[in-house]
């Protein structure tokens, strides 16, 4: 592990490519107990039947509702065949497939997500921009999904130790240093839906709580400890920051769920994020001249 104490330049371990070029695997993988990386992931047919049941699922007491990553969560465990090196993976039991998809790398879920929705429609993208950030006027933008970058890891990413600027007591423990990885899709469903509408802040600190793997005590420096909510209120906000900085520095391998456009009219830049939402992305909206930014 490398200590970082504050913005260092690493070796980048991932190559890029695209969707459509790399296909149906993961870009990082999960990791098994012999510590290989299994990426292949397959889907089963999304069909009128399967739709009734992902409402259900949705509006059921236990359900994610209308929370975006939950729901994705959802439909991912109840559609996936295949994932990972389990290639049964359809027949474990619902909780342990939910595990399993929450504790992924955010990169994968995304990635399978998007994967699955050219699967079952097609790879062209629409939004309509309501208005040019420069002239003002409406303009629809379409894109190929399989053009989305992706950064593939070659091997296990390495997590990266973060020194805190204070240690924090915990019962007999002295926390004093942060492990941090590949951001992890759990970060993502632990942002309270409703809150995350109030600021950036919230989002931030829920893929931050992704990306931080474990906890070490000065005193026991070879032991690592779970994050618990009582150390994670704690930490300070400089050391939030810092630690920030590093998942979107480029360390890791990232999804990037965002596009570059020119307005038709007056050629003005603009970048815009995927609306990934389940009603959204897997809705006519999204493949028509009709949809919304």
């Amino acid at each position: 592990m490398t200590e970082v104490l504050e913005e260092e330049s690493l070796p980048v371990p991932f190559a890029t490519s695209t969707l459509g070029e790399y296909g149906n695997m993961l870009p990082i993988g999960i990791l098994t107990e012999d510590g290989q990386l299994h990426k292949e992931f397959t889907f089963r047919e999304l069909n009128w039947d399967e739709e009734d049941e992902i409402d259900r699922i949705r509006n059921s007491k236990k359900g994610p509702g209308d929370h975006p990553a939950r729901l994705v969560t959802s439909v991912l465990a109840h559609m996936l065949s295949q994932w990972g090196g389990n290639s049964r993976f359809h027949t474990a039991p619902l909780d342990s497939r939910i595990r399993a998809i929450e504790t992924a790398f955010m990169e994968d879920v995304l990635y399978a997500w998007v994967a699955f929705r050219i699967q079952e429609l097609d790879p062209v993208y629409t939004v309509t921009i309501k208005e040019c950030v420069s002239c003002e006027r409406e303009y629809n933008w379409t894109t190929d999904l399989n053009d989305l970058e992706v950064k593939v890891a070659q091997s296990v990413p390495e997590h990266h130790v973060f020194k805190l600027s204070r240690e924090i007591s915990h019962g007999p423990s002295e926390v004093d240093r942060v492990s941090i990885g590949c951001p992890r899709w759990n970060g993502v469903t632990s942002i309270d839906y409703n809150a995350r509408k109030k600021g950036f802040a919230t989002i931030k600190r829920g893929i931050l709580m992704g990306a931080i793997h474990h906890v070490f005590d000065h005193r026991t420096p070879e032991t690592v400890h779970a994050l618990s909510p009582s150390i994670r209120r704690r930490i300070r906000k400089v050391d939030m920051e810092r630690m920030t900085a590093i998942p979107d520095s480029g360390l890791f391998p990232r999804a990037d769920m965002t596009f570059h456009m020119s307005c038709p009219h007056c050629q003005a830049s603009l970048e815009t994020s995927l609306d990934w939402t389940w009603d959204f992305f897997f809705g006519s909206a999204s493949l028509s001249s009709t949809a919304t930014s």
